[in-house]
């Protein structure tokens, strides 16, 4: 069989334990969504909520970025938002568990994925800003239709949540419209502590 093919068989096998990574999410059907399901998931509605971003555009890009941000989480999993410990270092262990995930690929490609991410986690392009966007608020989403009042997400308070996702105002007023709307809803269901 063709190297080169050998190896990207190899970097998809190596991408199946992307299914593994478990977020603090709740899936529909109440069990862990995995960081593959996230990464799905907001690739999908990119181009959706892309309209209500005030910048063009490359949805090709934003979507690739989506599809990649979380694959560094392989090694060493999802880390909670709102774990400031775990955050503070998440950038270089997820940089090093990308590296070695996509080790088989030929050098163009890995760079080209490489780039993606590092873009996507540093924010500065409009592709990059708005992909944060759409990460940011699909886990309002997700707690508001999922979420229950005994859960790590309803011992948040309201400020908490605010001042993670007050980002989202800077790019785009109508997106952080949809974020506080959602996130006004869960504090009446109780989701979150309104302080």
């Amino acid at each position: 069989m063709n190297k080169d093919l050998t190896k990207i068989l190899d970097f998809t096998i190596e991408l199946e334990k992307l299914k593994t990574v478990t977020r603090m999410n709740k899936t529909v059907d109440k069990r862990q969504e995995n960081s593959a399901e996230h990464s799905w998931h907001a690739a999908f509605v990119a181009e959706a909520f892309s309209k209500f971003y005030p910048k063009a555009l490359d949805t090709n890009k934003v979507i690739m970025m989506l599809l990649i941000h979380d694959v560094g989480e392989i090694n060493v999993g999802d880390t909670f938002l709102y774990d400031e410990v775990g955050k503070s270092s998440s950038f270089s262990k997820e940089r090093t568990s990308l590296e070695n995930t996509l080790l088989n690929l030929d050098k163009d490609l890995k760079k080209k994925y490489i780039k993606l991410w590092e873009e996507f986690e540093i924010g500065h392009s409009e592709e990059a800003k708005f992909a944060r966007i759409v990460d940011a608020i699909l886990p309002l989403i997700n707690h508001y239709v999922t979420g229950d009042v005994s859960s790590t997400e309803a011992r948040l308070t309201k400020s908490q949540v605010i001042t993670k996702k007050q980002f989202i105002n800077a790019d785009s007023e109508e997106l952080w419209e949809l974020a506080a709307h959602i996130i006004d809803k869960s504090v009446e269901k109780g989701l979150y502590e309104d302080k």
